[in-house]
């Protein structure tokens, strides 16, 4: 399952009315920035030691639990980041302060800063750090790492400040390996190589069966999803669903939720009791975030409410299959 923050920034990104519009590979590739949708290049695997060319790359580590800033600090350094590169600055004050100073070539910024204390009070926020960054080093790559912005935060600064990459917290060591490699070597950039977005016409792989008793409804899905290259089949009611997930093996389900007999919860109750945990996407036409609890609270890993659109069925499919 998704952490916190990308499955948030996930959902309000497909809700923002600026981008609604967008081509399918213009989306993707916001929501990879946004750590939503985690691609990285199998065939390039992350260099053991850091290597520096000419002088070393400045970074500026902006975060306000010590525990996390000195644990990244020891692992950069036991990959051969020179400790001298390194400035680990605990609030918003320190770091715009820092950055007025000294020249920054990569910075790690969290963005909800605080200090600790019995009058505890948020101070100045990353996007402040940011944005003072920007006005001495406009060239200084910045990967924001947070595990309580908010998506308007994130987009204020990948949209407006530059921000390359959004790291949601816990994140995983070689994510932010690949991420300094790629921002120590790569010059002036348009896009990470590990980020480049997979085009409309690139087609998925996976088996998915639809659900659902609107034999219209379910050939529609059963059309786009073939278009995007799926192995798709249709079962009609809940029954025959539950033997088809029986006798073959599928890696997502779209599945209705209200049908005659046999409704979607009850189908999702009784996949999981039996220990099929095979991705499953409810639809409905009804947006009711009671029966969304409900099927998520059962082990549903996503829900979609009617009418939906070729492109957000594909992002939410794939959204859900990455993290199998």
């Amino acid at each position: 399952m998704a952490h916190h923050l990308s499955l948030a920034c996930y959902h309000d990104a497909l809700k923002d009315p600026e981008i609604q519009s967008w081509q399918y590979a213009d989306l993707k590739y916001l929501l990879n920035r946004l750590g939503v949708l985690d691609e990285h290049p199998q065939s390039e695997p992350v260099p053991e030691r850091f290597e520096f060319y000419d002088r070393p790359a400045q970074l500026l580590i902006v975060e306000d639990e010590l525990q996390l800033s000195e644990m990244v600090y020891e692992v950069l350094v036991s990959r051969g980041y020179p400790k001298e590169a390194i400035a680990m600055m605990p609030t918003g004050e320190s770091a715009v302060d820092y950055v007025r100073n000294h020249h920054v070539d990569i910075a790690l910024i969290d963005i909800k800063l605080g200090e600790s204390g019995f009058a505890q009070r948020v101070y100045l926020s990353g996007i402040h750090v940011i944005r003072a960054l920007r006005e001495v080093a406009p060239k200084a790559k910045v990967f924001i790492m947070s595990g309580f912005a908010t998506y308007q935060m994130v987009r204020d600064g990948i949209f407006n400040l530059g921000v390359s990459y959004c790291l949601a917290k816990p994140f995983k060591w070689p994510d932010l390996m690949h991420l300094l490699h790629w921002a120590i070597d790569e010059q002036q950039p348009k896009r990470p190589m590990m980020l480049e977005p997979v085009h409309s016409s690139t087609s998925m792989s996976g088996r998915v069966l639809v659900v659902d008793d609107d034999t219209d409804v379910a050939m529609s899905l059963l059309e786009v999803l073939s278009e995007q290259g799926y192995h798709a089949e249709a079962a009609f009611n809940g029954q025959e669903a539950l033997l088809k997930l029986a006798s073959k093996s599928f890696d997502a389900v779209l599945l209705d939720i209200f049908m005659p007999d046999l409704d979607g919860l009850e189908v999702l109750r009784q996949m999981r009791a039996r220990g099929d945990q095979t991705k499953v996407l409810f639809l409905t036409a009804l947006n009711d975030e009671g029966i969304a609890e409900k099927a998520m609270a059962l082990g549903a890993d996503d829900f979609l409410t009617k009418p939906y659109d070729a492109v957000q069925v594909h992002l939410r499919l794939e959204y859900a299959l990455a993290g199998s």
